[in-house]
């Protein structure tokens, strides 16, 4: 049974005649750096879901991305950046958080330096 077989099956053929403490490791870094391996075989996981298009934002601030950067050095409690984009207009908010902040934390914050300055879209307001 010498073949390219994965990870798991070629550490258990190993494991017939030799052992060692991280052997399942190493075998899995071996079979990762196969040429034949990779060329061949694809990924085991589920297929992802289809892609699904944004709606277009048609006021600025109604349709936003956000994504948290760091960690960075800690400086007055703060270790991370917030940083908050609006969709239509490009503008970008940096809020300087930390990791141990809480979403209800983070929704005080996001209404303190994002809408009190911005307002909420009237499309919100109106509904």
């Amino acid at each position: 049974m010498v073949g390219h077989y994965g990870p798991q099956r070629t550490s258990d053929y190993i494991r017939q005649w030799y052992w060692w403490l991280h052997i399942y490791t190493d075998t899995e870094k071996f079979c990762k750096l196969c040429k034949i391996c990779t060329q061949a075989k694809g990924e085991y996981q589920k297929p992802v879901g289809k892609l699904h298009l944004l709606p277009i934002a048609t006021r600025p601030w109604e349709s936003i991305g956000m994504d948290f950067i760091g960690p960075f050095p800690e400086v007055n409690g703060y270790n991370y950046l917030w940083v908050v984009i609006c969709r239509m207009t490009s503008m970008v908010h940096l809020v300087p958080v930390n990791t141990k902040m809480t979403a209800s934390q983070l929704s005080t914050i996001y209404i303190w330096e994002i809408v009190q300055i911005h307002r909420l879209p009237s499309s919100i307001i109106s509904d």
